[in-house]
């Protein structure tokens, strides 16, 4: 039923992707708890029957990967050709021996798991930055607000300053250029005490 259903989905993307693909634009799934693509794996399994299609992209939301307990930052390492989006959610999940990650009926406050602002839950946007950085990313870094306590107003006035605090200008030389100098065999020879 599992293959029947990728081979499915599959036959209805592939128009899309295609037409996507002649408009010269992206379609970045946004892997999440509950949907057809949740993981990394269904996602794989999902490129596959899409013959790896070029438009068949990711938007990167860290919040869903601390509720499901999957490691967020290899996630980039594995994906990050992939990565054209990039949602700035944090999120935190404390478990408790009577619910996880959506479970309970509870209200979003009372979740072991649930949306925070960013910077008030538990997601390591430090590293993340570091690492799309590390890999180009080329595309937007956006807020995505679903706190379960803080005013949106507020969370949005801190977001936008916390999205800028975190953006990494990247550097147009090493920090060791200071020592740069043309090859000298002599000037080499004479620091190493073989004259």
């Amino acid at each position: 039923m599992v293959e029947e259903g990728f081979k499915e989905l599959a036959k209805r993307w592939t128009p899309i992707l295609n037409y996507f693909d002649e408009c010269g634009v992206d379609v970045c799934y946004e892997i999440h708890p509950g949907e057809d693509l949740f993981d990394g794996i269904t996602y794989e399994m999902f490129l596959e029957k899409v013959n790896n299609h070029p438009r068949a992209c990711l938007l990167y939301d860290p919040s869903h990967f601390v509720l499901q307990q999957l490691d967020y930052i290899q996630y980039i390492d594995f994906y990050h050709q992939r990565i054209k989006a990039f949602h700035v959610k944090d999120a935190e999940f404390n478990s408790t021996g009577k619910q996880g990650t959506f479970g309970g009926y509870q209200s979003w406050a009372n979740r072991a798991g649930r949306y925070r602002s960013p910077g008030d839950g538990q997601v390591d946007f430090k590293t993340i930055f570091s690492k799309l950085t590390q890999y180009d990313y080329k595309g937007w870094a956006v807020m995505e607000w679903e706190c379960c306590i803080k005013h949106p107003e507020d969370g949005a006035r801190e977001g936008a300053a916390f999205i800028a605090n975190h953006i990494i200008r990247v550097t147009d030389k090493a920090f060791d250029d200071f020592a740069g100098t043309a090859p000298n065999e002599k000037l080499n020879r004479s620091i190493l005490g073989l004259d």
